[in-house]
């Protein structure tokens, strides 16, 4: 009896691509990230093979076939953006017509070479396994080297706040708290000098609703997990991240941060639940939330950039001119806008519990990707999917021109969809509600990730800030106020609590060194 060879050489090559997407972005992501991916590209190692077994039925053959068109389909994108644009002579040669024909080409004369091998095909595929279980094993070897270097590095300090009161027996006069963020939200003054962007409508609309403006509202950090992990812990990092960890470049601490807040705890001592709904960015996805209000179909960042890697949006975009739900299916724009609506949709829902909750919404626009249009009109991406902001996006070809326009415009969706979910909160709540409307920090047409001389300040760290208080009593609010003020404030004035306000600062720091902070709050109160 003929002996079966053992192929598994597809798979192998189907979750490089993510085990290689991940240990290059190692420092954000969780092993948890990696679940939903690697059983994605395994399912679609398994259609593949199964198909090209029902053709050639040669085991070994199809193997191959397999693994060839998975190397050619993951290796699309990157090609293209590679030789996006390139031209010989006066002909482009970078474009999607060219290449697509040349990876078909390429595909079926590999594929003719399989078809027509003659003799035992025992080497080749030996060839196969030996490739493939190189290419896993370094992304491997760089995760568990990085696990075993950095695992201990960073660790939290002990808060200096107070214990938090036995949770009272009677909640019914604690009312709802909303904890809402738009990314990247420029301050009306920002719009008006920098973008050119009249925002009276908007803050008018806030004022005649009741809402306190922090006119000199400005960010505690210019990155949104260094930003959320203060004011989510009603802290600055200095006195969150243990000594000598300005040189790490880990942001796992600031996850641990993240789901593990000051703010949470409190509230759920207090008798609170806590409602979080998805953003797509792994920071702040509460997943571990009372309550978490996600549409039926997300990606987060690493999700969303795996896609990104293969044809299938591209595909999805032209399969939609005849059915579009290809499009909704496999677009990560279309994806992503729908977990947007889907938030902006329901976030009066939790208001309408008897029982106290603390709601949090990470809306990650009106920051890049800039996926919408004015009148709730949309805009599908040419180039690569990213939620990089800055000089990063700069680096990937959009230009300062571009991002103003199109920052402009997604400025136009958040202010109409934003109006209706305050509207809805405000109205259908069972109890009086408490609002943070919030950005974590500014826009990024003039930031430099890495480089606080080419950045342009103001933009980057003022910010919207707006607070709707029941009975709309602000006494003791005042118009410079930072973030990491918000929840003492908060917590003092509806629930009892005796914390003191802090010192209002302003840190940069780049994303390479994201703990080596600068004082920047006399370069922005000189600029005022």
């Amino acid at each position: 009896m003929k002996k079966t060879r053992l192929i598994f050489h597809p798979f192998l090559f189907a979750i490089f691509p993510v085990l290689f997407l991940f240990a290059q972005n190692i420092e954000q992501l969780s092993l948890s990230q990696l679940i939903a991916p690697v059983a994605a590209v395994l399912l679609i190692s398994l259609i593949s093979w199964s198909l090209f077994r029902l053709v050639i039925r040669d085991p070994a053959k199809s193997g191959m076939a397999a693994a060839l068109f998975l190397i050619l389909f993951f290796s699309y994108i990157p090609t293209y953006l590679k030789v996006y644009g390139a031209r010989v002579g006066p002909f482009i040669t970078g474009s999607h017509y060219l290449l697509i024909p040349a990876w078909t080409a390429i595909f079926g004369y590999g594929l003719y070479r399989i078809i027509r091998m003659r003799g035992p095909t025992d080497s080749a595929t030996k060839l196969l396994h030996i490739v493939s279980t190189t290419l896993v094993a370094l992304p491997l070897i760089t995760g568990a080297h990085y696990y075993i270097q950095k695992n201990s590095h960073l660790a939290i300090q002990g808060q200096n706040l107070q214990q938090s009161q036995k949770a009272a027996q009677d909640t019914s006069s604690y009312p709802h708290i909303y904890y809402i963020i738009l990314d990247g939200y420029a301050r009306a003054d920002i719009l008006q000098n920098i973008y050119g962007y009249d925002n009276t409508p908007f803050i008018n609309y806030l004022t005649r609703r009741g809402f306190y403006l922090a006119e000199s509202g400005q960010a505690n950090y210019g990155q949104t997990t260094l930003s959320l992990a203060s004011s989510l812990n009603l802290n600055y990092l200095q006195e969150l991240i243990a000594p000598g960890s300005c040189e790490s470049k880990d942001r796992r601490i600031l996850k641990r941060l993240l789901a593990d807040n000051a703010a949470v705890k409190y509230l759920r001592e207090h008798g609170y639940s806590f409602v979080a709904y998805s953003s797509g960015y792994s920071f702040t996805d509460f997943t571990g939330a009372d309550e978490y209000l996600t549409p039926y179909l997300f990606l987060d960042e690493f999700g969303a950039a795996l896609l990104n890697a293969t044809p299938a949006p591209y595909l999805a975009a032209w399969l939609a001119m005849k059915v579009p739900l290809f499009t909704a299916i496999f677009h990560p724009c279309d994806i992503y806008r729908r977990r947007i609506r889907y938030t902006l949709q329901h976030l009066p829902d939790p208001g309408r519990s008897q029982h106290p909750v603390f709601v949090f919404a990470h809306i990650t626009v009106p920051h890049p990707p800039f996926v919408f249009g004015r009148a709730n009109s949309e805009i599908n991406l040419e180039r690569e999917f990213t939620m990089s902001d800055g000089s990063h996006l700069y680096d990937l070809g959009l230009t300062q021109k571009q991002y103003i326009d199109y920052y402009r415009r997604q400025i136009d969706f958040v202010n109409g969809s934003i109006k209706e979910s305050l509207e809805g909160i405000i109205t259908q709540s069972a109890r009086p509600s408490v609002i943070i409307l919030q950005s974590d920090h500014g826009p990024g047409s003039q930031f430099d990730n890495e480089n606080v001389a080419k950045t342009n300040l103001p933009e980057r760290f003022s910010i919207l800030q707006a607070y709707y208080f029941p009975g709309r009593d602000y006494t003791g609010l005042y118009p410079s106020i930072t973030p990491v003020n918000s929840f003492r404030f908060i917590f003092n004035r509806f629930l009892g609590a005796r914390y003191g306000l802090l010192p209002d600062a302003v840190y940069y720091s780049a994303w390479s060194q994201p703990y080596k902070f600068i004082n920047i709050t006399p370069d922005l109160k000189e600029i005022k």
